[in-house]
């Protein structure tokens, strides 16, 4: 009876051991949670442990990299510029969903570290609080729209908003609540690319200046802006489109830098207070009625790559007394019949 009992006990333990076995092979894994306060900032990206992990992948511009510790060296990201950065853990059988992406910063700065991370705008350039963000359909990065902002006086756009740069300005819906109030625009330093008919009618603007990442001035970006004074325009820009400046009637002068190649129909129309033009030796076209109306204009020197020059680029510029064509220019206007684009001498 006892031999018969014993047997039972290690025949009910083996039973246990084996059912124990059995759900272990099928128990599901644990869910691992999204790694949490990832910072990058002097050249390391560092987060809080997971539970579960086993080791992170973390992913540099599309590019993956696999760690087993919570921080990965950004010492290699030597070239300046704006790198997205994102975290998953990784455990037995399971994944973690990737942390939303980080923007990082990297400069060029004699005896600094590359990868530190840039500061916003000092305490007296604080954003103007109420603008709308919309995030960019690849996740780069925010633009700009116009929101519920305060227009008045100076708007200062942020360089960064939830952590990613803000890269473009759209066309805003604002203008005309805006235009009279609105004397300065602070533009994201990170900007790229200004919507057609971004700024235009702000009649109260008196100076803009355009962020280094801009490579063109979009059509009728500054259309109507009679108080604006100065203008600078950094050297990437290469195209100057359509209306961009007409009937800036305060613009006195404006430095059109090196690698411009076309200023586009009636860019500069009206501009009545323009004295003086300088024109950039890349520039290969000047289009219809460019500087027409300019009644102010004096100087115009017309570099010697120009190759086309538009019908009624300076008619109307009263106070201007020729226009020296230069040997390269291939073709005016497209008919030679037409009126000739400069007041008759």
């Amino acid at each position: 009876m006892k031999k018969r009992i014993f047997l039972g006990i290690v025949f009910l333990c083996l039973l246990a051991v084996l059912v124990s076995c059995g759900q272990g092979e099928n128990a599901a894994p644990v869910k691992l949670r999204m790694p949490q306060n990832v910072v990058a900032a002097n050249g390391v990206l560092t987060w809080d442990a997971v539970a579960g992990a086993t080791a992170y992948v973390v992913t540099v511009q599309g590019t993956e990299y696999r760690v087993t510790d919570c921080r990965f060296s950004l010492a290699d990201l030597a070239e300046p510029g704006i790198y997205t950065l994102q975290v998953r853990a990784v455990g037995e059988g399971d994944t973690s969903p990737s942390t939303p992406a980080t923007a990082y910063v990297t400069v060029a700065a004699a005896g600094g570290d590359p990868g530190e991370k840039e500061e916003d705008p000092p305490p007296e350039e604080k954003p103007t609080v109420g603008l709308s963000y919309t995030l960019l359909e690849d996740g780069s990065g925010y633009a700009v729209s116009e929101g519920t902002a305060n227009m008045r006086g100076r708007v200062v756009i942020p360089d960064t908003y939830c952590g990613l740069p803000v890269v473009r300005v759209d066309f805003w819906s604002f203008q005309l609540q805006a235009n009279a109030v609105t004397t300065s625009i602070r533009f994201p330093k990170y900007l790229k690319t200004l919507r057609n008919g971004a700024c235009g009618f702000y009649v109260a603007l008196q100076e803009v200046e355009i962020p280094a990442g801009v490579t063109e001035i979009p059509r009728e970006a500054f259309y109507g802006c009679s108080s604006l004074q100065r203008v600078i325009l950094p050297e990437g820009v290469t195209r100057i489109g359509s209306y961009a400046f007409k009937k800036c009637r305060s613009l006195r002068e404006i430095v059109i830098p090196e690698g411009v190649t076309e200023i586009e129909e009636g860019a500069f129309s009206v501009c009545t207070s323009l004295r003086w033009a300088d024109l950039p030796s890349t520039l290969r076209s000047i289009g219809k009625s460019a500087f027409s109306d300019c009644t102010n204009l004096q100087e115009a020197n017309l570099p010697s790559a120009l190759l086309y020059l538009g019908n009624f680029a300076f008619s109307g510029c009263e106070k201007l007394a020729a226009v020296h064509l230069p040997e390269g220019l291939t073709e005016i206007g497209g008919e030679p019949s037409r009126e000739l684009p400069f007041p008759a001498s």
